[in-house]
């Protein structure tokens, strides 16, 4: 018997997508299979290519992957919950890289699917170096907004792949109004926030380290919007400069916990 069966861990077996043949799993960059890795679950829009720009300048010391909502592949696949999902991810995270340290960042609602697959996989009894935030979803935080016209698609979206994007980002957001709480941590948490969108991080700071029970390892306000953030020189340089120096994971057979 393993240590996290002892402990009352999740349980989480290798092999999540061959039923349905959906693999989550976007390499956004870097190609060395010493280099450490870091994984970037998607924000509302169920895409990641907001990630690219972080990507890109992390490598080719960091391989960075993407973690896209699999409704994206499939428009009949639904996910039921926030923390199912984040199961699905771990799964996914284990068969890629199955010893730690690991290292994952989230931006938007991939803010809450990180803390959720930071304490499974602390449960689990592994290693998290690393949790980054990038104006992340906090349930209770925020002003409350207007409802706003929708957006026209983009010239390079056809009709149907833009009516799939807007139904991916609805269901999102069901998700996230059911998801009311963040279970405490051990790894350290870095915070990036947004300060010219009150509407989603209001209030987040102290609600945050409250969940968390423990101090955020770091917080910082950038003069910026929630959309731009992401890709905001002075977010991509801070993250580079907290994430830990670069150590190549042990290589070992994945465990399996079943």
């Amino acid at each position: 018997q393993t240590r996290a069966h002892a402990e009352g861990a999740p349980e989480i077996s290798p092999s999540p997508t061959s039923a349905a043949g959906l693999n989550p799993l976007v390499h956004l960059a870097g190609d060395s299979d010493v280099a450490p890795q870091l994984f970037c679950p998607h924000p509302v829009s169920g895409t990641v290519v907001g990630y690219y720009p972080l990507a890109g300048y992390l490598a080719p010391a960091w391989r960075v992957s993407g973690l896209q909502n699999r409704q994206i592949l499939d428009a009949n696949w639904r996910d039921t919950t926030l923390a199912s999902m984040a199961r699905d991810y771990v799964r996914v995270l284990l068969e890629q890289q199955p010893a730690g340290p690991y290292h994952l960042a989230g931006w938007s609602l991939g803010g809450a699917l990180v803390l959720e697959m930071a304490t499974l996989l602390e449960r689990l009894g592994r290693n998290v170096a690393f949790v980054g935030l990038i104006d992340a979803y906090v349930p209770g935080a925020g002003e409350s907004r207007e409802s706003q016209d929708p957006v026209e698609a983009p010239e390079a979206v056809d009709g149907d792949q833009w009516q799939q994007l807007l139904a991916v980002e609805r269901h999102m957001r069901h998700l996230a109004r059911q998801h009311n709480k963040v279970r405490s941590l051990r790894a350290p948490v870095h915070a990036w926030w947004a300060r010219q969108s009150p509407e989603s991080n209001a209030g987040a700071e102290a609600l945050l380290e409250t969940f968390l029970g423990q101090p955020l390892a770091s917080s910082t306000w950038l003069d910026t919007d929630h959309l731009g953030i992401v890709r905001l020189p002075g977010f991509i340089d801070g993250m580079a400069e907290r994430l830990p120096k670069p150590v190549t994971p042990a290589r070992k057979h994945i465990d399996t916990v079943a």
